[in-house]
């Protein structure tokens, strides 16, 4: 019974490891301990970019890409999240929109 388990863990940690890397934005900085600042960046980003007040965006999920982190945001009255895409520092690169939900 113990060998199952371990094989059933040891498959799952590979198939994890072979997925893309999503981390979850979280409440203490919008960007899941990423960088200090990738969720206010983002959300800053966008709110510069839509003209939009900083308090109508909101940090998603984020994952990592081969040249850094891309976050989506939301944005209030938006039908679709804006793309946030930062380097590993967390400096921002670029946004946009997505145009799909």
């Amino acid at each position: 019974m113990r060998t199952k388990k371990f094989g059933l863990l040891v498959v799952t940690m590979l198939f994890v490891a072979a997925c893309d890397v999503v981390i979850e934005a979280g409440p203490d900085n919008g960007g899941g301990g990423l960088t200090p600042d990738i969720g206010y960046d983002c959300r800053t980003a966008v709110a510069n970019e839509t003209y939009q007040p900083f308090y109508s965006t909101a940090a998603g999920p984020v994952i990592q890409t081969s040249s850094g982190y891309q976050m989506r945001v939301s944005l209030a009255g938006a039908e679709a999240a804006w793309l946030c895409n930062t380097d590993f520092s967390g400096d921002v690169l670029n946004v946009a929109y997505s145009e799909y939900g």
